[in-house]
């Protein structure tokens, strides 16, 4: 497979890349929470609309609170949600997204482009204004409570092994499914079982087309593979009976499902969201597809540093800025010479 160049963008640009689930850790997050009223807001309204204590469980959560899905989306989402706030200069109301005026002065003037890794993917719709930081929340409430659901088998990654051959090793294995592709030596499996699919990664080690195996304990099932089709279906069923959240996009942004832009109308787009669930996440297509129209990666949300290893193996020699903590999105805005508007800081 190789990436389809998008071509509507005319100048080069910035591509903003929302980090995802399994990259959650104990205290994630807070540090930007004690710095930011309207990062407090946030967490309030994100508790009352899931029912989670989310930084009760950023900060005192056991691992295995903080694994579960319906948890690990929710706290992910409100994470990555904050930094977009901070960083695109966005106000937050109930239902309501808007741009904080005095932004534009120092708005990066460059395209934008935005795209996320799996669960990154609502925080890159919701960055563009795709719909509003409650809709995301609603949205993130019911797909994590479908992905939640037991007995949906595991994933690993094998990492050392070429993309072309571990791809075709699943095709000719039954139960065993391509789940994301993240670079060309870093491909995530998923199976049918947890023993069925370390087994079949044990081959590959000893057929010589990988060399190491993780198994990915921070998600709880085989996310992005056929075993979630009913699950997709289910998702896409609740964004049709919302279908009046989904706004005009304010940018491009890119889909892991076919490694295109997102389309503009809404139908579309609930099929886009949706299809994600159960088909293979096109990660590093998605990246490559736009190697030639930017000139910088800003790779947000926890984990920002391994996520942007992976950007650093699809684009070599690109430039990428992390930000994940308060400590770095205070750097990154110093080493722009510019900073966000006053915006209630504490």
């Amino acid at each position: 497979m190789q990436a389809k160049r998008v071509e509507n963008l005319d100048s080069l640009g910035v591509l903003k890349v929302y980090t995802g689930q399994g990259f959650a850790s104990p205290g994630m997050g807070m540090d930007v929470l004690a710095q930011y009223e309207e990062v407090r807001k946030l967490y309030r309204t994100a508790r009352e609309i899931t029912g989670i204590d989310i930084e009760r469980l950023c900060r005192e959560g056991s691992p295995e609170q903080q694994r579960n899905t319906r948890n690990q989306q929710a706290m992910v989402y409100l994470n990555i949600a904050a930094l977009v706030l901070r960083t695109e200069g966005l106000l937050f109301d109930r239902n309501e997204i808007w741009r904080c005026p005095e932004f534009e002065e120092t708005r990066d003037q460059r395209k934008t482009v935005y795209l996320g890794f799996s669960l990154g993917e609502i925080l890159a719709l919701l960055a563009a204004k795709r719909f509003s930081f409650v809709d995301g929340l609603k949205i993130i409430k019911t797909r994590s409570e479908l992905m939640a659901r037991e007995g949906k088998g595991a994933l690993a990654s094998v990492l050392g092994g070429k993309e072309k051959e571990v791809v075709k090793a699943i095709h000719d294995k039954m139960g065993v499914y391509w789940a994301i592709s993240k670079s060309d030596d870093n491909t995530s499996i998923g199976g049918d079982t947890r023993e069925l699919l370390l087994s079949f990664c044990e081959e590959l080690r000893a057929q010589g087309k990988i060399r190491k195996i993780i198994p990915t304990d921070g998600t709880s099932a085989a996310f992005h593979t056929p075993l979630f089709e009913q699950e997709g279906y289910e998702l896409r069923e609740y964004l049709r009976t919302q279908s009046g959240m989904f706004r005009p996009s304010d940018g491009v942004v890119i889909s892991n499902l076919d490694a295109r832009p997102y389309p503009g109308s809404v139908e579309d787009t609930i099929n886009t969201m949706s299809g994600q669930i159960h088909q293979t996440a096109l990660f590093r297509y998605s990246v490559k597809s736009v190697e030639e129209r930017i000139e910088e990666v800003q790779v947000i949300g926890p984990g920002a540093e391994i996520m942007a290893k992976i950007v650093k193996a699809n684009i070599p020699g690109m430039p990428v800025t992390t930000i994940e903590t308060a400590a770095s999105l205070n750097s990154y805005w110093d080493g722009k010479m510019r900073r966000l508007p006053s915006l209630s800081q504490h």
